[in-house]
């Protein structure tokens, strides 16, 4: 399975903040923040009465549970003490010994109509609850990220996973309900984001697990012309999505040529298609990106470079090739700046039976030795 789920309501935040702290002999109750706490709030009208001893630990913390909804109030003195319940206190409790505070009281938060709750711990997480998909810690970068974009309200909705472990152990994926996902490479850039068709496509692919034929992003998503998007994957390989094309992958050479050209904004516009094998001699690796202006990103194993036709001259070109299956051979220039399209590109050789270039209509070949040549050379 493509992405193996990390150990049950094990998150990203125990890891991050895996601090030990050794419980200590229980303190005077009468005179505890965390009983204080408990008080202003209402007592035990609104926790109820706590079940067992409080727990202070060699970190700071201090904490207690009540018997009404699992509210749990923690205290450390940087963070003053706070209330969580439910799903949010359970999450909290499976991390053992405890260590991270709560730097807020938990509060209610909505998407449209479905309600939920969050809270922010002091180790740099928080958690989002919700009934259709749970209680999950969004932390670091990520967060950051999260926040930047509208948190629950905004572009990427609810968290509906913890960090998922992918990649064969060398990062993790974070889920989330508006049809995005963060991918984070341990050790190596900060999380970036991918959302609908481009996330479709890039899961397709394989995404980063070993057998892949992708890697990790080197990018967010970002917007295009059109109501496009595009994402970049490490290698220099990228994925465009338009409205009118869908989504496909453009392979490291042709991408390079394809962004410096201005990419989608730029005279090709989007990709046709991935980046497809062409026909060619046994043994040759020839690829054609196409792209929806009519214009075609050529790149071979035995040419150096990436070159690109478009218009008359490559509509030309690919007509001699699929009509008369006869091999011009891969392009070896660009067009000549400021001649148009109608200037030929030279092809590679074939050998020295058969060498072909084409203009705006016509191609060449080399011509087949006459009598007359034969008898000049013979004396």
């Amino acid at each position: 399975m493509f992405v193996r789920r990390c150990a049950a309501v094990v998150v990203a935040f125990v890891a991050a903040t895996a601090v030990a702290g050794t419980a200590q002999a229980a303190p005077d109750w009468n005179s505890s923040p965390v009983k204080a706490k408990w008080e202003a709030l209402g007592g035990a009208s609104f926790a109820g009465e706590k079940v067992g001893d409080e727990v202070v630990l060699e970190n700071g913390i201090r904490w207690a549970r009540f018997s009404r909804y699992d509210i749990v109030i923690t205290w450390r003195e940087s963070a003053g003490a706070h209330w969580m319940s439910g799903a949010i206190s359970r999450l909290w409790l499976g991390t053992s010994p405890a260590t991270s505070a709560a730097t807020m009281d938990q509060v209610p938060v909505n998407r449209g109509a479905q309600a939920g709750a969050a809270i922010a711990y002091d180790t740099g997480y928080s958690v989002y609850y919700s009934d259709a998909y749970g209680a999950h810690a969004v932390g670091g970068p990520t967060r950051d990220k999260y926040w930047a974009n509208g948190s629950v309200t905004g572009r990427f909705g609810w968290p509906t996973s913890g960090r998922l472990d992918i990649g064969d152990g060398t990062g993790t994926e974070q889920r989330f309900s508006e049809a995005v996902s963060f991918f984070d490479q341990a050790g190596e850039m900060p999380p970036f984001w991918i959302s609908g068709a481009l996330r479709d496509k890039y899961r397709s692919l394989g995404g980063p697990e070993p057998t892949s034929r992708v890697d990790w992003l080197t990018s967010d998503q970002v917007e295009q012309p059109g109501g496009g998007w595009s994402v970049q994957i490490h290698g220099n390989e990228g994925i465009y999505w338009s409205p009118a094309t869908g989504a496909a992958l453009v392979h490291s050479g042709p991408n390079e040529v394809y962004l410096a050209k201005g990419g989608p904004a730029g005279p090709f516009g989007y990709p046709k298609g991935d980046t497809r094998r062409r026909s060619g001699e046994p043994g040759e690796q020839s690829n054609v990106t196409e792209f929806v202006q009519n214009y075609g990103l050529y790149q071979a194993d035995h040419v150096r470079g990436t070159y690109w036709m478009g218009g008359g001259l490559r509509d030309t070109y690919e007509a001699i090739e699929t009509s008369s299956g006869q091999r011009l051979g891969d392009p070896r220039t660009n067009p000549a700046p400021g001649a148009g399209h109608g200037r030929p590109v030279r092809p590679v050789r074939r050998g020295p039976g058969r060498r072909a270039a084409v203009g705006s209509a016509h191609r060449w070949s080399r011509p087949a030795r006459t009598g007359a040549r034969r008898t000049a050379r013979g004396r």
